[in-house]
């Protein structure tokens, strides 16, 4: 059935996060979030997909994993060993360092 309240808290969603204050929550906070010099990264990583499940937003694991890397900080972006193409979030944070 699900958990306990899941109803009540999505109900409270839809009504005080409207749809287009979670498309620019979304566009702040997922898409033209960039990493900063000295974030660590996986603290980045884990609140880029926080905020993704936060806001119900509809992208998968793989699409997060795309915006993430082309966010990182380019200092980091060129130390990372991306031997192969990341798709979950765990391998990013891994080959990230």
């Amino acid at each position: 059935m699900g958990e306990p309240g899941s109803s009540v808290k999505m109900t409270y969603f839809v009504n005080f996060f409207p749809h287009f204050v979670r498309q620019r929550m979304a566009s702040d906070l997922i898409t033209f979030n960039f990493h900063q010099e000295g974030q660590s990264t996986r603290e980045y990583i884990d609140q880029v997909f926080t905020t993704a499940e936060f806001l119900k937003y509809d992208a998968d694991e793989q699409q997060l994993v795309d915006r993430i890397i082309m966010n990182l900080y380019p200092s980091v972006l060129a130390q990372a060993a991306f031997l192969e193409r990341p798709v979950h979030a765990r391998t990013c944070i891994v080959q990230s360092g």
